[in-house]
């Protein structure tokens, strides 16, 4: 991640909450000091305090970035990610030209923070650990069941150095520590068309987990058929780094927590769907021998970038190895599908046509992907703001129940 492009929290571009959510946000990160929106054009940067910015403005704002130095801001300035618009991108690079030219002064929605003298913040925090002076840029996502603050970290001359993620919820906490747990695993490998951030620190600070990466360089792809299509020696990559021996479906303790994952938590009626679709693959596949790898878990066009002829990957928190091979690709599929024409079964069956593979087991896992991102939203409905899930879920859960119709039924194909 350069200063171009950032990771994202979030499963799909969704609209901001605006300053408030910010705000709230910020006064948990500066916790003591006084967070305040200044009225437009009214904060004069020599009156003290630590000055920020609301962009791209303080009804829409989806960042706090800082005013000084103007690197910095300009760099806040230009992130973006493969699933920006061509007209965003080009619209953040001019504006990023006009903040570095004068020095911040277009930046005219301000956030000004006030600290008491003793008071300590996560970027005094940030600059312990990295061992040097940081300025910082906050981002945060719709609100959602798993959204979490992502801070862009820069040096004293406006420099990306690292971007941190902070656990500040239940949820939250269990996603930056599956991602530190991640990197480290994928540190041990060296991939040809595959970079993923390095982990700089993982600590704790004010009872909240906090994951510090490394940048990655790299270079959103506008080009909307690139950005759409899979990076498929990439995905085949990473999944042959993690390679097992085949075996059969019933066999792979992957398969046996989805089984126990569905039937978990309440006994609603989504849930026994679910179960009841589980069973049936269960009962028609058990014994079907499946090649073995891992998966990214949420491989979409917003959680990367590219450099050349590699890709740039974030956003680890859902790998898994010991997976059926095939996963990553069909998630890329939908999830662009779904970003593109709306979350609806009709979209998702759209997504998961073979589309001329010859594989005869493509079908296979396609439905085994529906059935793990339906049973990962069927967990986190029980968990705070669960209740977001709950459409998603019903889509991933119906779509499943009719791809597994049209396999009963004479005479049709999987």
């Amino acid at each position: 991640m350069t200063s171009g492009t950032a990771p994202v929290d979030r499963s799909a571009p969704g609209p901001a909450e605006g300053a408030p959510a910010l705000l709230a946000t910020a006064r948990s990160l500066w916790p003591g000091a006084s967070v305040e929106l200044v009225a437009r054009g009214r904060a004069d940067p020599g009156s003290g305090g630590e000055h920020y910015a609301l962009l791209p403005d303080a009804r829409r704002a989806q960042l706090l970035v800082p005013v000084r130095p103007a690197a910095a801001a300009s760099s806040a300035v230009r992130r973006f990610s493969a699933a920006s618009s061509g007209r965003d991108v080009v619209t953040r690079l001019a504006a990023a030209a006009l903040t570095r030219a004068t020095g911040g002064a277009v930046l005219r929605d301000r956030v000004v923070v006030e600290r008491a003298p003793h008071d300590t913040a996560l970027r005094d925090h940030l600059g312990r650990v990295l061992g040097m002076p940081v300025d910082i840029a906050l981002g945060v996502g719709p609100a959602r069941v798993n959204r979490k603050p992502v801070l862009q970290v820069f040096d004293g001359d406006g420099r990306t150095v690292a971007f941190a993620k902070v656990g500040d919820s239940a949820q939250a906490r269990c996603d930056v520590r599956a991602e530190t747990r991640a990197l480290r695993r994928l540190a041990g490998h060296r991939f040809e068309h595959l970079q993923v951030p390095a982990v700089l620190a993982a600590s704790t600070w004010n009872g909240m987990d906090v994951l510090v990466v490394s940048p990655l360089r790299g270079v959103p792809t506008l080009r909307r058929r690139a950005a759409v299509r899979p990076p498929l020696e990439a995905m085949a990559e990473l999944s042959g780094a993690f390679g097992e021996a085949p075996r059969p479906l019933a066999e792979l303790a992957w398969w046996r927590r989805q089984l126990t994952t569905a039937r978990a938590g309440d006994d609603g009626d989504l849930r026994r769907r679910l179960v009841r679709c589980l069973a049936a693959l269960d009962e028609e596949h058990g014994r079907t021998t499946v090649d073995v790898g891992a998966w990214h878990g949420d491989w979409t066009p917003w959680n990367m970038a590219r450099h050349r002829s590699r890709v740039m990957l974030w956003d680890w928190e859902r790998f898994e190895s010991g997976v059926p091979v095939g996963l990553d690709p069909w998630h890329h599929r939908v999830q662009t599908a779904t970003r593109a024409r709306g979350i609806d079964v009709a979209v998702v069956l759209s997504a998961l046509q073979p589309g001329g593979s010859a594989d005869p087991r493509a079908g296979l896992v396609a439905d085994l992907y529906l059935a793990a991102v339906a049973g990962r939203y069927a967990a986190l409905l029980d968990a705070e703001r669960g209740a977001d899930i709950t459409g998603p879920a019903e889509v991933m859960v119906s779509a499943l129940e009719a791809r597994i119709r049209r396999v009963r039924s004479p005479g049709r194909g999987g």
